[in-house]
């Protein structure tokens, strides 16, 4: 059976930024750890190897994943953009939104 890939989209921050210690926390204490579970690999961009323009790391990452997790904590732009390529390949997309925060209405039926 083929692993299944799970792009996620997070802000990454600065060194020591409060989203890159957000976005590092949740993949290494609870991505990480479900891989092995659900027989799946989590994909972060800025963990991919090699050089090339990031769009079309982020492209190419969405383009091959066969899910999306998107963190709409923080309301990065870039996420909201991967979000929009998600949906215009036509992958299922799981938003990860705190329940204080309401998403935007384009995204809240979703």
């Amino acid at each position: 059976m083929e692993i299944k890939k799970i792009f996620v989209a997070t802000p990454i921050g600065k060194d020591g930024s409060k989203e890159r210690i957000h976005s590092d926390a949740m993949f290494n204490q609870v991505f990480e750890s479900l891989e092995k579970e659900l027989d799946c690999k989590f994909i972060r961009i800025d963990e991919q190897p090699g050089i090339g323009i990031v769009s079309e790391k982020i492209y190419k990452g969405i383009e091959e994943a066969d899910v999306v997790i998107a963190d709409t904590k923080w309301r990065n732009p870039n996420v909201f953009y991967e979000i929009g390529l998600a949906h215009a390949l036509n992958k299922p997309v799981i938003l990860m939104n705190p329940k204080e925060k309401k998403l935007p209405f384009d995204l809240a039926h979703f």
